[in-house]
């Protein structure tokens, strides 16, 4: 969470502001769990008033000292209560006019604020306030209402979008391209990960959360929504998108929870009401297949019909309703009718078993008839109407067309038509226009196996999924085995002549054996399982883990900082010509991946203190190695537990393992025998 302290600064009279931000204000966002500053700390070069715009805009939370009647605070103040409605917390030193008073007095509270609630401290024992003041930061972030007086007297105006606000740097957004059109998943947690702090976090984040969850990679989109959700537990659209996410994953009960979160909140877009009601339908939908889809085919049909998830249909209506662009909330209450109608067919007295007449029955199914037919047509052009939308976006703007409104027409067609070979050619020419998407068959594949699973369109749906290369059968899934992954970080082979000495030459056959043992136990716990190693290429532990793993038939990846010469002269060659020549047969053996071109940061980040490419290289490393599902990540670490000669060594490392749950074996040179 991001603060910007609104203040005067300096001593103003026999009123001291520094210090009561440095042993009030500071000491109480520490208790509470968020940092910020004022505008002091703004450093870079540029317009020091746009600066301070963009963090009275954007800070999670204004704390504005109004003790005098300073210029500056007052003008401040007023930007953030016209442009965000909350949270702004108000404070000011006790104190009065009287003759009697001792310490100073404050000014008179401006006429337009003082219907306003403000913090008082005391200002002869400040520490004394500190829980005051925490108490007041959490609840104020916590809470809903608006604090500002513009939002509170004018109900209907609506702040503007925080995310329209916070400008994501375009060098930062074709960096999240240029990762998900090599699907690098790692580069891409990287990317996530190093702007934590600045002003456009949240944003950025956002934006490499709906690139995870665009590219179905749901692991990547779970960290980072939930990364986003931190900041704004009441997002609407990063809640819809958890639920999502937490149905692939298959945790049905964290993924209502998240649904739940939105849906008693007011004020929704249609298309967001849709999208809400949608994912719950899809939710009842769910449920319902896993209930009758490990049956015997025979049984299927009965136990679907018994079984059948009105409810479902129900809240696709409805969110077809809110927003009838929203054809996908049709088009799945179109299938599970005319679904329904089949499996009446084929299980006559499953559907009759509910009704105490057959005259009732029939009825039943002929509204159910009637509802389908309005239904299709609205379907159908909801989806046309959306292929034309965007159609002209492509010629205006550029870029591929949206195929999953074509795939949506092809299940349309899928629904509605009668010759099989007429339905797979609709599959099929949407995979021939755009050839992504032959990336996602699968996920269209699944409606198409429900179908065919219960005994319906059967003919149809085999040839759908041939079209689309996909099996008509899948096989049970088989296990997959937990892979394991060996990241190690550590000292490189101390310069000659260094005080004190960290890692000598002459502890390197001790470190040998080690590191070795160590290798050893995690490929015992991998039970012949697959296992990896990560490394840089640095004389010392690095070279040294990298010979370990080839001797023990471990394959490795080698990530380096910088391009293969450059690397060398940062990091190998004061080691002598014999590190050089270990390091040369290293790449040569296993071609290593290069993070940067020169050890200039990317644009996005050149304002960060104390963090290098270095740090960068150790974000990457340890992504690389998170990036894959269903692994056990351990970090070897040849450390003598203190901080390096700079910003990103192996206490950056493991500070970093730390934070992500990371096993840490740990191998202290200072104590190896020399």
């Amino acid at each position: 969470m991001a603060v910007f302290i609104v203040r005067p600064f300096g001593k103003k009279g026999d009123v001291d502001f520094d210090r009561v931000e440095s042993e009030l204000i500071q000491q109480a966002m520490t208790a509470a769990g968020v940092r910020g500053g004022t505008t002091g700390l703004i450093a870079r070069s540029g317009n020091i008033r746009l600066d301070m715009f963009e963090r009275l805009v954007l800070a999670d939370l204004v704390i504005a000292d109004i003790s005098i009647n300073n210029a500056n605070v007052f003008y401040e103040l007023g930007i953030r209560h016209a442009l965000r409605h909350r949270p702004t917390i108000l404070i000011r030193f006790k104190g009065s006019r009287g003759a009697e008073e001792k310490l100073p007095a404050p000014d008179d509270v401006p006429f337009d604020l003082r219907t306003d609630r403000y913090l008082e401290y005391d200002l002869a024992n400040l520490a004394a306030s500190v829980p005051d003041l925490t108490r007041t930061i959490t609840d104020s972030l916590r809470a809903n209402n608006p604090d500002s007086p513009v939002y509170v007297l004018l109900p209907k105006l609506e702040p503007p979008s925080i995310d329209t606000l916070r400008g994501v740097p375009a060098e930062f957004r074709e960096a999240v391209k240029l990762a998900v059109a090599k699907d690098d998943w790692a580069r891409l947690g990287l990317l996530a990960e190093e702007i934590e702090g600045l002003d456009w976090a949240t944003v950025g984040r956002r934006v490499v959360a709906r690139a995870f969850f665009e590219r179905s990679a749901w692991a990547g989109a779970r960290i980072w929504y939930e990364a986003v959700r931190e900041d704004d537990p009441d997002d609407v659209e990063v809640n819809l998108k958890l639920a999502t996410v937490y149905q692939k994953l298959g945790d049905l009960p964290t993924s209502i929870a998240a649904l739940e979160r939105v849906l008693d909140q007011g004020n929704l877009t249609p298309t967001l009401a849709a999208e809400k009601l949608a994912l719950l339908g899809s939710h009842r939908k769910t449920l319902w297949i896993d209930r009758w889809r490990a049956l015997a085919p025979g049984e299927r049909p009965g136990a679907a019909l018994a079984n059948f998830p009105s409810n479902a249909v129900e809240a696709y209506d409805a969110g077809f309703v809110e927003d009838q662009n929203h054809f996908y909330s049709g088009l799945n209450a179109l299938s599970l009718r005319m679904l329904q109608l089949e499996l009446a067919k084929r299980a006559p007295d499953e559907w009759s078993a509910p009704f105490e007449r057959e005259a009732d029955a029939v009825a039943a199914l002929a509204k159910i008839t009637d509802e389908c037919e309005p239904l299709r047509g609205a379907v159908a052009r909801s989806i046309q109407a959306a292929r034309i939308r965007d159609e002209a976006r492509v010629r205006h703007a550029g870029g591929d067309r949206d195929f999953w409104i074509d795939f949506s027409l092809a299940d349309f067609r899928f629904l509605t038509g009668q010759k099989p070979a007429a339905v797979a050619a609709g599959y099929r020419d949407v995979c021939n226009a755009v050839p992504a998407a032959r990336g996602v068959t699968s996920l269209v594949a699944r409606q198409l196996r429900v179908f065919r699973d219960v005994g319906v369109f059967v003919e149809k749906a085999e040839a759908a999924l041939r079209e689309l290369g996909e099996p008509f059968d899948l096989p049970p899934p088989a296990p997959t085995p937990r892979r394991r992954v060996v990241v190690f970080s550590g000292h490189r082979i101390d310069r000659p002549g260094r005080t004190p000495p960290r890692f000598p030459a002459t502890r390197e056959a001790a470190a040998t054996a080690a590191i070795g043992n160590a290798v050893a136990a995690e490929k015992e716990l991998a039970k012949g399982g697959p296992m990896h190693g990560i490394a840089g290429g640095a004389n010392g532990g690095d070279i040294i883990f990298h010979e370990i793993c080839a001797a023990a038939d471990i394959q490795t990846t080698v990530l380096l900082a910088l391009p293969i010469d450059q690397y060398a002269a940062e990091s190998v060659n004061d080691g002598g010509p014999a590190w050089t020549e270990r390091y040369r047969r290293l790449v040569q053996r296993v071609p290593p991946g290069i993070l940067g071109e020169s050890p200039e940061l990317p644009s996005w980040i050149g304002d960060r203190r104390d963090y290098s490419i270095w740090n960068r290289n150790n974000l990457w490393t340890l992504h690389t190695a998170l990036a894959e599902a269903n692994v056990d990540v351990t970090l070897i670490v040849l450390w003598d537990g203190k901080g390096g000669d700079g910003p990103g060594g192996t206490a950056d490392m493991v500070a970093l393992a730390e934070k992500r749950g990371v096993k840490i074996v740990r191998i202290d040179p200072t104590e190896l025998p020399r």
